[in-house]
């Protein structure tokens, strides 16, 4: 009985060191980073053209309207309990209550700071 518990012990640490070797990658150590399936290179990206710590990934986020930011700014117009109704490439919908009644924004997706395209209700 011990020897199968120990054969079992064994074969577990054999199966999680065999996977780990195989997680890394081919070209691990020569300057490049895969992030999110895409290869990037760190030395390119991150400092010769966004600053020191700044990745590319992070500059691409920070332009376009986040659907959380266009939350907080239908907030502060005014609009009660809102909600993301639809989010694609274009536009972030936001839907909620203002004065009793059903309210909805349309916000820009490819502008920094979430620029209203249509307001319903408001």
């Amino acid at each position: 009985m011990k020897t199968n518990l120990i054969k079992s012990v064994l074969l577990a640490a054999g199966v999680v060191l065999a996977a780990g070797s195989l997680s890394t990658p081919a070209n691990a150590g020569q300057g490049h980073v895969m992030r999110h399936g895409a290869q990037t290179n760190q030395h390119h990206y991150g400092q010769q053209f966004y600053g020191r710590y700044q990745s590319r990934e992070r500059y691409h986020r920070d332009r376009i309207c986040q659907p959380g930011e266009a939350i907080h700014k239908a907030r502060s117009l005014g609009l009660r309990h809102p909600g993301i109704d639809r989010v694609n490439r274009h536009v972030v919908v936001v839907s909620g209550r203002h004065r009793g009644h059903w309210a909805r924004l349309v916000f820009d997706r490819t502008s920094r700071h979430c620029r209203i395209v249509d307001a319903r209700g408001i």
